[in-house]
């Protein structure tokens, strides 16, 4: 990134992009439309997407975020599709519209942690955690490891919680738990959404 001003990125083509790690946002005024893209739009797979402190003012929209468990430098046991953690300072004013998270290894499909306040999910799929993958607890010894949707504060945090958080309209789909747990947060809407599977 050259700038630190108001960004926004749009694709005038269609495509899987691969990580080789994780993408780490931790600055403001971001947009990623894959709205702009022809076809079947913009894929994401390899690693997650972290909001981190001091990022605020992100928007998503029409993106298609798989991490999977591919072995690279995203690590597995961490891996979300798209985690906001404002851990250390905060994430605010976020928008998730119109996109599809899932297959990731630990939450399959959002974390939403400590020190995020302000944020809206909408008409966007959500779930599909990987039962059996590189996750550590990801094995039948263990019961597997599929999660959907996280909002919780972190246990290095415990005053720090997540608030103002609005899921609304979206599908929360194929996933042992957490379709969505809410623990420790302030203030979270779940509105119009359908719970399957």
């Amino acid at each position: 990134r050259a700038s630190r001003g108001p960004d926004t990125f749009t694709f005038a083509v269609a495509g899987t992009i691969t990580l080789q790690s994780d993408l780490r946002i931790n600055f403001p005024f971001l947009t990623i439309d894959g709205g702009t893209a022809p076809a079947q739009g913009v894929q994401i797979k390899g690693g997650m997407i972290m909001v981190a402190a001091p990022a605020h003012d992100i928007i998503f929209r029409h993106l298609k975020v798989r991490p999977g468990d591919m072995r690279n430098q995203s690590i597995p046991d961490e891996r979300d599709a798209i985690s906001l953690n404002g851990q250390g300072g905060r994430v605010y004013n976020v928008v998730i519209d119109h996109c599809t998270l899932i297959w990731g290894p630990d939450i399959g499909g959002l974390a939403v942690l400590a020190g995020v306040s302000d944020v809206t999910v909408q008409h966007s799929i959500i779930g599909e955690g990987l039962y059996l993958s590189t996750h550590p607890e990801a094995v039948v010894a263990q019961g597997g490891h599929s999660y959907a949707l996280n909002i919780s504060q972190l246990s290095d945090s415990p005053n720090v919680w997540p608030r103002r958080i609005t899921l609304y309209g979206n599908l929360l789909t194929s996933s042992d738990t957490r379709m969505p747990q809410v623990m420790g947060g302030e203030q979270v809407e779940i509105v119009n959404n359908v719970i399957y599977n």
